[in-house]
């Protein structure tokens, strides 16, 4: 059964994320960052890891939910580690 659905990023915390989940994530035609550059391609996700990253993955013997990227960005892995908590840049002082 493959299920073709418009990216919500919801979708993606309640099918890869649950225990014994067994249906398979395709995110297709995003431009995938990585380390070294961007490219467009699919990424399919297995057991909540990344398990392929091509052109065109087929879907004729995966189970699992289609998610369109077109004109969106997929950073597998990444994080924003920017935050603002208990700093002091001069600018601004807290209260003690």
């Amino acid at each position: 059964m493959n299920e073709k659905v418009a990216f919500n990023s919801d979708l993606l915390a309640s099918s890869a994320g649950q225990e014994g989940a067994e249906q398979a994530l395709l995110i297709r035609n995003g431009q995938i960052a990585d380390h070294k550059n961007t490219r467009q391609a699919d990424m399919l996700i297995k057991d909540g890891k990344i398990a392929q990253i091509a052109a065109n993955i087929s879907t004729e013997d995966i189970d699992c939910v289609v998610i369109d990227a077109t004109d969106k960005y997929v950073l597998p892995g990444g994080i924003d580690v920017h935050t603002h908590f208990n700093i002091d840049v001069g600018i601004t002082r807290r209260l003690r």
